[in-house]
This record gives C-alpha cells, sequence and structure tokens, in this order.
C-alpha cells in the first residue's frame, strides 16, 4: 500500500512540473500520462497472482467465498522464514502454467507464526512446512501437498489427482 501511496504521490509531483503553458508537445501531457499510471495501479490489487486472488490470514472471508462460488479451499500454511515456502509463493503459484489449477480454488495463506493461525496449524495437523491443504467450504480436508516440487508440472498433478477425488 505504501509504494502505491509513493507512485501516486510522485505522479502528483511530475504532473504539476509538466510542460510550460502554450509549448507545442506532439507527446501525451504528464497529467495525461499520470491518468493512465493511475488507473492502472487503481486496477491490480496487491493480492493477486496473475487473475487469482489469494486471501491472507482471513479463513473465515475465505471459508465464506467458497461456499458462495461452489469452490474448494486451497490452504498455503507457510512461514516467511522458510525457503520452500517462500519458492511456492513467489516462484510456482505465480507461474502461467498454474493460473487455471489455481482457478478452482478459493486462494487462502496462513502464516503459521501468527498466533491467530494456531488453531488452523492444529485442525490440520500441520507438522510440516509449507503445507498446501484442500478443503470443502466447511474446512473438511479432501488432500494435502507437504514440501514443493522440482518442477511446476508435478506440483499441478499432485492438485490435480485432488481435484479428481
Amino acid at each position: 500500500m505504501k509504494k502505491v501511496l509513493v507512485m501516486l504521490v510522485a505522479i502528483v509531483m511530475v504532473s504539476a512540473c509538466g510542460a510550460e503553458d502554450g509549448a507545442d508537445n506532439t507527446m501525451d501531457s504528464p497529467r495525461e500520462t499520470s491518468v493512465q499510471i493511475e488507473t492502472s495501479i487503481e486496477e491490480t490489487p496487491e493480492e493477486t497472482t496473475d487473475e487469482n486472488i489469494w486471501y491472507h490470514d482471513d479463513y473465515e472471508a475465505a471459508s465464506a467465498e467458497a461456499e458462495a462460488t461452489g469452490k474448494l479451499l486451497l490452504i498455503d500454511m507457510y512461514a516467511d522464514w522458510c525457503g520452500p515456502c517462500v519458492y511456492l509463493s513467489e516462484e510456482c503459484f505465480p507461474s502461467p502454467e498454474l493460473q487455471p489449477v489455481l482457478s478452482n480454488f478459493v486462494l487462502l495463506k496462513l502464516d503459521v507464526d501468527r498466533e491467530e493461525n494456531e488453531i488452523y496449524s492444529k485442525k490440520y495437523d500441520v507438522s510440516s512446512i509449507p503445507c498446501v491443504v484442500i478443503a470443502y467450504p466447511d474446512g473438511t480436508e479432501i488432500g494435502r501437498v507437504i514440501g514443493s516440487r522440482s518442477t511446476n508440472e508435478e506440483y499441478i498433478a499432485e492438485l490435480e489427482a485432488i481435484l479428481a477425488q
């Protein structure tokens, strides 16, 4: 959010320092350019990977969305200090190959180091991370993927096998 605010302040400053009045510019004015940039920023929520939206540490909202849409929950139990968790978040989940599979789920990230998420670590008996739990909207577990995989294709195959159940 701070990045967006800083960007907007910079855009306003650039607009204020625009071309002199009466100048014959063949390019768009800075004000027109800033409007285009602002529109672009507002249309890109921070919690998305391509077209898929991730809920963060809000189990109830994700569960309600899964119920409303008829989708399953994909719960990524992670920690910021966990290398394989970071790999999943930064390399695997955002990859274009995974987007069609992830679109079948309501996506939820739960940081296992947050005290309020301890209840879910216990509920799903998480003893190793990363642990991705696939569940019905009511929270009943269907399957899980523990750890990361060497390729995105392997990860896709495991998620698709759970979906096929």
